[in-house]
């Protein structure tokens, strides 16, 4: 792409990945497998329903802020790293093109160890600690990024890193706190929030950028995703210290569903998971163990 804008101008790069899209959508054409159902039909009164039901679910309403402070995070610098390394270093725009490939290979790393690490540590201990590892890089960048291009661009790949990790457990992580029938539609609100804190970001990006350049950007970052960090710690620990005591509580059955309509979660041993439908379509999780 720099050696394009440097070469033809800034619209050849834009023509190119156009171009591009054309054998895509062939391919997928092609290798996708076709509806079997011709015609369908939205029930706007279902989805309205469920959308409702995701209102009243705090854990699933915490954490959609939190994908959104990440994303607003993760793209102040997204937006400006370009125009910081041209002025601190002196970089043409084919070289701050070349330096994009060390964007790439973050988000791979992070994306990497996040399918590696995950199961081995948990969906939730995989995401906070990747959280605050994100924070520390963008404390770390604010402070020495100006003091040399080595520097500035393996932070840059390590904040890459950080913020893919955290971003695709973040999603996995998502579907989680939501009921099992709500979670397609759930999916969809994260990437509309992932969406608007680009948009938003996009918007105030520029008068951070004038009042403090990089550093006051980098800062803001970080305190946007500890924002996010925050409300979910709190939030973990409201609902540990709602947990009803076991030695307290006792239930004559030992069949429950957990619906995720309440936030009151029970333990289970040895618990086998199945899926139940109601006639109103409505999916629960139940599981058969001792309480």
């Amino acid at each position: 792409a720099g050696q394009l804008l440097n070469s033809t101008g800034w619209r050849s790069p834009f023509l190119l990945i156009g171009g591009l899209f054309i054998p895509t959508l062939i391919t997928s054409l092609k290798v996708l497998p076709t509806d079997r159902h011709t015609t369908a039909t939205i029930e706007f009164r279902k989805l309205a329903s469920e959308f409702w039901h995701i209102l009243h679910i705090r854990r699933a309403l915490i954490y959609m802020f939190f994908i959104f402070t990440m994303q607003l995070g993760q793209n102040f610098i997204m937006i400006y790293y370009g125009s910081f390394l041209q002025e601190e270093f002196k970089l043409s725009l084919s070289d701050v093109g070349w330096t994009t490939f060390l964007i790439g290979g973050g988000e791979f790393f992070g994306a990497f160890l996040s399918t590696l690490l995950t199961d081995k540590i948990g969906l939730f201990r995989f995401n906070m600690i990747f959280t605050c590892f994100s924070i520390f890089m963008f404390i770390l960048f604010a402070f020495f990024c100006t003091y040399s291009l080595t520097g500035a661009l393996s932070l840059l790949f390590f904040v890459s890193a950080a913020t893919e990790g955290t971003f695709v457990t973040s999603i996995g992580y998502g579907t989680v706190v939501s009921s099992p029938h709500t979670q397609a539609l759930y999916v969809a609100l994260i990437f509309a929030l992932l969406s608007a804190g680009r948009t938003v970001s996009d918007l105030i990006a520029e008068y951070i950028w004038e009042a403090g350049n990089i550093k006051l950007l980098s800062l803001i970052s970080a305190a946007c995703i500890a924002a996010g960090l925050t409300a979910v710690l709190l939030m973990e620990l409201y609902m540990q210290y709602k947990k009803p005591s076991l030695s307290k509580t006792t239930v004559s059955a030992d069949h429950f569903c957990d619906t995720a309509d309440s936030d009151v979660q029970l333990v289970t041993v040895a618990s086998m998971p199945t899926v139940n439908e109601d006639s109103n379509g409505s999916k629960a999780v139940c599981y058969d163990s001792k309480i």
